[in-house]
């Protein structure tokens, strides 16, 4: 009999924590914690933040040695159409190194991706209006591989750089 009793004891010790249990969930307090939201909702947006200074001290000396790259007088200056005739036609978003060079002494640039993406635009502008036999097509290649490689070093030597991947990667 004193097991039964002793069962009938462990029974409603398990049913009173049971019922707290319910208890706590239906407050949404399980344990006297803060209640957790299990409602699909997109997570708040936190950029990362990057100083113009940071960013002009890590990319501008990239940029420099692109430019002083063999092939970089291809991308000093803007194309014109006496140039590349038909280039504003084709092109909608023309991209230089003295453009970018303006950009980090005017602060314009808030994250390094901006620079990457101004970056890929010379070269992107120059393989999409120039045939693969040029000599120019060619040398966008040349020294945008020389360009990603360095660019991805001094990515990485941002701190912060998995913050604000984080943050890219939460946009999508």
């Amino acid at each position: 009999m004193e097991e039964i009793s002793e069962h009938h004891s462990i029974s409603a010790t398990t049913s009173e924590i049971n019922k707290k249990e319910q208890n706590d969930l239906e407050l949404g307090k399980p344990d006297g914690s803060a209640s957790i939201n299990t409602i699909n909702e997109p997570l708040p947006k936190h950029p990362a933040v990057f100083s113009p200074d940071d960013i002009r001290d890590k990319m501008r000396p990239v940029l420099s040695e692109l430019n002083e790259h063999q092939l970089g007088g291809w991308f000093r200056q803007p194309v014109t159409e006496a140039i590349a005739p038909g280039y504003s036609n084709i092109i909608q978003h023309p991209m230089d190194f003295s453009t970018i060079f303006k950009k980090f002494d005017e602060n314009q640039y808030t994250t390094p991706f901006q620079f990457w993406e101004d970056m890929w635009l010379v070269f992107n502008n120059t393989w999409t209006f120039n045939k693969k036999t040029t000599a120019v097509y060619k040398a966008a290649q040349q020294v945008s591989w020389s360009n990603f490689k360095k660019i991805k070093h001094q990515m990485i030597s941002f701190h912060s750089l998995l913050i604000c991947l984080w943050n890219e990667w939460i946009r999508l």
